[in-house]
């Protein structure tokens, strides 16, 4: 069985928050339009401090964890961008019951059986802060 757990797109900052930062007891919320809340840490020279943070479920997107890490051991989420040896860029996304790396356009997937046994996989992105990666090759 897989670890369940998210990270976030915030809209209205432009920025990722960790799965570490949300409070995994709101997101069940999402569908009754409860909200989203995050507890962001922030290392200031004059110290740490926590900054709670509440957002509508329309102002975040949601990404989950898929139980797979890419051959650098970072985890893999759903809108991440991946890179498989000699081949384009794709997507992380979920469909027909499983996890895939989709080419888009290209009518191409590699389900996630297959990553996880891939050794040239790696995570180059997400799509929301790297989106110009799935129109370009590294």
């Amino acid at each position: 069985m897989r670890e369940i757990k998210f990270r976030a797109w915030d809209k209205i900052r432009g920025c990722i928050v960790n799965s570490e930062a949300i409070d995994s007891l709101t997101v069940y919320g999402v569908n009754e339009k409860l909200g989203i809340d995050f507890e962001i840490e922030h290392d200031l020279p004059s110290g740490n401090y926590h900054e709670d943070i509440s957002r509508n479920p329309d102002q975040c997107i949601l990404m989950q964890y898929t139980g797979l890490k890419d051959t650098k051991g970072k985890e893999i989420y759903e809108g991440d961008i991946g890179k498989i040896y000699k081949r384009p860029n794709g997507q992380i996304r979920w469909a027909s019951g499983g996890w895939f790396l989709d080419w888009g356009d290209r009518g191409e997937y590699v389900h996630h059986d297959d990553l996880a046994k891939s050794f040239n996989f790696k995570i180059i992105g997400n799509i929301y802060e790297n989106a110009e990666l799935l129109r370009t090759e590294i």
